[in-house]
């Protein structure tokens, strides 16, 4: 189990948590700015369908779902600072992966690649997301992560602005700048590295098999399992809303350009960070379980908004669900490194999410190829039943957080 040895002054902490920020910001750039060029390229090149479309999803959570447990334990067993050290060759790596799908003009590879991609995806976000836990004291966690996951999103909003500016270009251009993207991150930890050495040195870990205690681990990982049922169900939306398919959806069922219903997701994206970061804030400073029912039901109502096909409507929509669901993630993860299994609890809910992420992504898309854009009209109001149907799993983990006692987060 990881154990942490003392604490870092404010100004260092603020330190930390600026640069662990650009580094999401960085590498979720990397990839956003991958995401749509391939999406568009399978579908509109290759005439992919949209379960195929999914299927990208489905593979890269799948990989990040596995790998993500076993970084957790691999940080609580071997030491985060060790872990750290082969983080930064992880995002050299996988920015050599993303050169490689302008070589490749069939699915079955190219679903292949995401897998690969989500396996370096899995190791490198755990470990950083306990390096920021570990460095941040619980007083600032909740707005820490808020940050650093605003700061993720920033990087996709910009990655999704970049790819709209060169959406027309040769493929291998958008990819080349995703690879200097990567690397520039893995240069950042580098640097996190080397300015917090002793700091990361005094986070070790156990010291014999003896010390881990897998029927306490258990112990320790139920007090967070209803946290990790709620990220669960947000999570299979999310696969929708943050996936390859979204851009598909907001083109085809508004009969936008590629480029405009890009920027689209991108802008509402981008001013949904300060609603989450305000959720976040009511975490810290009053109430977990208050700022996860707000934060729940602020995206259910996101949900049917998108499921109505007007253009400010899906942008409400998408917004609202963007706001609830990164406040969710960002006060889930101050409660899993709060508990005594740090790396573990971390790696389990980025799991959890990861499995639903996969299955959302699969039902989906599966449903796409179904019922299509098929609406169903009451009392004068169009709304699509896809999105309806996709965000019962979100109603669901609602309904988990008003069964919450306080206490029990």
């Amino acid at each position: 189990m990881v154990k942490v040895v003392g604490r870092l002054k404010l100004r260092e902490e603020l330190l930390a948590i600026t640069l662990l920020s650009l580094v999401a910001f960085l590498g979720t750039l990397a990839l956003r700015l991958s995401i749509p060029a391939i999406a568009f390229y399978v579908r509109e090149s290759l005439g992919a369908t949209a379960l195929s479309v999914g299927l990208l999803t489905s593979s890269f959570f799948a990989a990040r779902a596995v790998t993500a447990t076993t970084a957790g334990i691999l940080i609580d067993r071997l030491g985060l600072k060790r872990i750290l050290n082969i983080v930064v060759m992880l995002f050299i790596i996988h920015g050599a992966v993303v050169i490689l799908y302008s070589m490749f003009s069939d699915i079955v590879h190219i679903t292949m690649l995401r897998a690969v991609q989500g396996i370096l995806n899995g190791i490198s976000w755990v470990t950083i997301q306990v390096s920021l836990g570990i460095l941040v004291p619980e007083k600032l966690r909740g707005r820490a992560y808020s940050i650093y996951f605003t700061s993720g999103s920033l990087g996709g909003v910009l990655g999704n602005n970049i790819y709209s500016l060169l959406a027309y270009n040769p493929l291998i251009q958008v990819l080349a700048i995703s690879l200097l993207t990567f690397m520039l991150a893995g240069l950042l930890t580098m640097a996190l590295l080397l300015i917090f050495k002793s700091r990361l040195r005094g986070v070790v870990r156990g010291s014999s098999k003896a010390g881990f205690n897998y029927l306490g681990v258990i112990k320790c990982l139920r007090d967070v399992l209803l946290v990790i049922i709620v990220a669960l169900g947000l999570s299979m939306f999310t696969s929708f809303i943050r996936g390859d398919l979204s851009y598909v959806y907001v083109s085809e069922s508004l009969g936008l350009r590629r480029d405009v219903a890009t920027n689209l997701i991108a802008f509402a994206s981008l001013i949904a960070l300060i609603l989450g970061y305000m959720f976040s804030w009511i975490a810290d400073k009053y109430d977990d379980l208050i700022a996860l029912r707000i934060s729940t039901f602020t995206a259910v109502s996101g949900i049917i908004m998108l499921s109505m096909p007007y253009v400010v409507t899906v942008f409400l929509g998408i917004f609202m669900f963007s706001s609830g669901n990164s406040a969710v993630i960002a006060i889930a993860r101050r409660i899993a490194v709060s508990s005594k299994v740090k790396g573990l609890a971390v790696g389990v809910l980025n799991t959890m999410s990861n499995i639903g992420m996969v299955s959302g992504s699969l039902i989906i898309g599966y449903l796409y190829d179904v019922i299509g854009l098929s609406p169903v009209i009451s009392q004068g109001i169009i709304m699509f039943k896809l999105p309806l149907i996709a965000g019962i799993p979100t109603l669901i983990a609602l309904m988990t957080t008003l069964a919450l006692k306080r206490g029990r987060t």
